[in-house]
């Protein structure tokens, strides 16, 4: 699988236009990496583009979380773009609008560098009922 993507203000644009499920989420795990790896001496940012994937699996919020990682480990910022509401909701739902906050265009997520610090806080971890459980 090859995502499109290209540089633009020193951020790569990644279009996954896929719904990830289990059957694939290896495949695109690897193919988002590469592009962070292959562009992280000429990025400080990761914007994937979910265009008109019209919702989110667990298995693809957890390729998010895990991006998120990836990208604070190699010093990039992950930015989401959906405007899709059950996007939106699965990810104020589960907590992960704080550390990803959606945004609605590619345009507004390239744009972010003028409100949003350039180093992302550390994902959280896992919460029931607003108190943070082992993943044990």
């Amino acid at each position: 699988m090859k995502l499109p993507h290209h540089l633009d203000r020193g951020q790569v644009v990644v279009s996954l236009h896929v719904i990830v499920d289990i059957a694939n989420v290896e495949q695109v795990r690897t193919e988002l990496l590469t592009i962070i790896r292959t562009h992280q001496a000429t990025s400080h940012a990761c914007v994937v583009d979910l265009g008109p994937i019209p919702y989110v699996l667990p298995t693809g919020l957890s390729l998010l979380a895990n991006l998120h990682d990836q990208c604070r480990r190699l010093d990039m910022r992950l930015r989401i773009v959906s405007d899709r509401p059950l996007v939106t909701r699965v990810l104020r739902l589960v907590g992960m609008h704080r550390i990803l906050p959606p945004f609605r265009t590619v345009a507004d997520a390239l744009r972010a560098d003028d409100v949003l610090p350039h180093r992302a806080p550390a994902f959280p971890g896992p919460h029931v009922n607003g108190k943070a459980v082992s993943a044990d």
